[in-house]
């Protein structure tokens, strides 16, 4: 791919980072801020505006092309579903029958009957 059709053609900075950017927002449970601080003590100088704006420009992007990823390595078609491998899928194991509980009384202290009656 040229630089001309490249779509990070407009930003200083490198594919690298934009995608190490957006995917640790996208994969990890963290807010525009905190990927801003990982970036910085990774040496990347940016503001948390920057990861947000990033995320909605670069997300759907690299969300495809982790989709048709997949799909060819299941072996699938590009244009079909994907298909399963017979010998990774394994049985559900056997359900098991529930015991009815025991109710059991309340603890009482010594010397206390069931009135409450010392």
């Amino acid at each position: 791919m040229a630089k001309s059709d490249s779509p990070f053609r407009w930003f200083d900075s490198s594919p690298e980072v934009i995608q190490l950017v957006v995917m640790l927002y996208v994969r990890c449970p963290l807010s525009p801020r905190n990927v801003e601080d990982l970036a910085f003590e990774r040496g990347i100088d940016m503001r948390h505006e920057t990861v947000r704006k990033w995320v909605n420009r670069f997300g759907p992007m690299f969300a495809s092309k982790i989709r048709k990823r997949r799909v060819h390595a299941n072996g699938a078609a590009a244009g079909g579903g994907a298909s399963v491998n017979a010998s990774l899928v394994r049985p559900l194991p056997p359900m098991r029958q529930t015991q009815p509980q025991l109710r059991l009384p309340s603890w009482r202290p010594p010397g206390v009957d069931q009135n409450s009656a010392v």
